[in-house]
């Protein structure tokens, strides 16, 4: 059973039934970033919304909707997305974990997370995790989350924060905006991030038989943020099985990439509802690029492009679906 409930971790391992260290330091967080004044003053402006509506049109069942809706924006505007794991919830974060990594192990066979050199990456306080493909689901980043040894936030768009539902999950799960004060903040606090380069761009790359896409050749922001943050290493890491886990459609691609340079959604299309059975399904984590004196973001982004590059070609013999695949990079 142990297996369902956290990916195998090659060279390191944790315990299916433990929330990892950082779901601690962020409750230790929480206090700081949320006092609790004002989770009072959020939970009695949520209760008068909520009774406005029935002491305005008295008892019904449109008055008690239009109270939960009217108590709910008080939370969908309050900018947790901006304050590092202020809205974690444990019981919410193991759950998704077991779900994540039933998904997973539901079509693939051997899944893992192989550490290239995790005694080196121990010895570094915070790192930022810089994860390739993003594939259609991106289902590598969650397996990073809940595998790295560090506390770690995890990324995402901030169109991800506007749905609601979605909004509560990811909150639940210690998930953040992805803009450079809420990273800086995040590294700040002493939280490492984990992000996938590509993004919602990355993700709409049409699916090949032949090759990976990884797009970052033009990617260096995050690069300048390790380096304003104070020189944090970088580990790059490669998801073998996320490019070829779905087949996509390339119905209105035109329009979807329109939709994704005007508001940065990601729509993917994929030919089939469940991933392709594969034999794995394996996420290696690279050695940690660390800045010498004398570097700069234009030489650790060379450095990380040849890393990246090296990390596909040096693992992709161990596993049978990419023994004759090519890597792009663009």
């Amino acid at each position: 059973m142990a297996n369902l409930c956290h990916p195998e971790v090659r060279n390191g391992s944790q315990s299916s039934e433990e929330i990892p260290k950082h779901a601690n330091h962020a409750k230790s967080q929480d206090t700081q970033m949320n006092p609790p004044q004002d989770f009072k003053r959020q939970l009695l402006l949520a209760l008068a919304l909520f009774l406005l509506p029935t002491a305005v049109v008295g008892v019904n069942c449109r008055s008690a909707f239009s109270g939960l809706v009217l108590s709910y924006l008080v939370y969908f505007f309050d900018g947790s997305e901006y304050k590092p794991w202020s809205k974690f919830w444990p019981a919410f974060y193991k759950l998704f974990r077991w779900s994540h990594t039933r998904n997973l192990h539901s079509f693939a066979t051997n899944v893992q997370t192989v550490f290239v050199n995790k005694g080196t990456l121990v010895k570094h306080p915070k790192v930022i995790y810089s994860l390739h493909p993003h594939g259609v689901m991106s289902m590598c980043h969650p397996q990073a989350f809940f595998s790295v040894p560090h506390e770690t936030c995890k990324l995402a768009a901030s169109v991800c924060f506007k749905v609601p539902l979605m909004r509560e999950a990811y909150l639940w799960s210690g998930m953040i905006d992805a803009g450079r004060p809420t990273c800086m903040k995040a590294l700040e606090h002493g939280f490492s991030l984990t992000i996938v380069v590509g993004g919602t761009r990355e993700q709409l790359i049409p699916y090949s038989p032949t090759h990976d896409t990884a797009l970052c050749k033009s990617r260096k922001g995050f690069i300048k943020l390790a380096r304003d943050a104070g020189r944090i290493p970088i580990v790059p890491c490669y998801s073998f099985g996320e490019s070829i886990a779905y087949e996509t459609s390339d119905f209105l691609l035109p329009f979807r990439r329109w939709l994704q340079r005007r508001i940065g959604v990601g729509w993917a299309i994929a030919k089939t509802w469940r991933p392709r059975r594969l034999k794995d399904f394996v996420l290696v984590v690279g050695t940690p690029i660390e800045w010498e004196e004398e570097d700069t973001v234009e030489t650790i982004h060379r450095k990380y492009v040849t890393a990246v590059k090296d990390l596909f070609y040096e693992h992709r013999g161990d596993y049978v679906e990419y023994a004759d695949r090519e890597l792009l990079i663009k």
